[in-house]
């Protein structure tokens, strides 16, 4: 489903505020995120739930304690794909009634003219896309030294 059609549910819901614009985000990352998240948590090898069972654990020991811990490396380079996609969300989110930050600043340029000033804005979009992405992936170097991470 294309992201676009949560603009106008969200605008409905929402109104023309900033809540809009973090509802908007919310539902599309919550959309991408969900079947990848199911896809890495149904991948889990089932030795590792059988092991658990024998063990005499529960249906949320199994979640806490087997489910996630193994998938989590997997849910953390998914979570940075999809904030990766949500930056270019943003650029949409922003153009929707921009009162302030850098959607309003692309707003005023374009009313002005000033092309320049909006391809400095997305420059600079970009290089904060950039750097968050870097940081996600220090992160998960970080966290799961044991996976390889590019």
């Amino acid at each position: 489903m294309p992201i676009v059609v949560f603009i106008p549910l969200t605008l409905a819901w929402f109104g023309l505020t900033e809540t809009q614009k973090v509802g908007f985000l919310f539902i599309g990352c919550f959309v991408a995120l969900l079947p990848l998240v199911i896809k890495e948590i149904a991948g889990v090898p089932a030795a590792y739930l059988d092991v658990a069972v024998t063990k005499g654990a529960s249906q949320w020991q199994l979640v806490r304690h087997v489910l996630f811990p193994v998938a989590q490396a997997g849910i953390w380079g998914h979570l940075r794909g999809v904030y990766g996609v949500g930056w270019g969300w943003i650029i949409l989110a922003e153009v929707v009634n921009a009162e302030r930050g850098l959607g309003y600043l692309i707003d005023l340029s374009n009313r002005r003219g000033h092309t320049h000033a909006i391809f400095a804005v997305i420059i600079v979009i970009v290089a904060i896309a950039v750097a968050c992405d870097q940081l996600w992936r220090l992160g998960g170097q970080w966290l799961f030294p044991y996976t390889k991470q590019k």
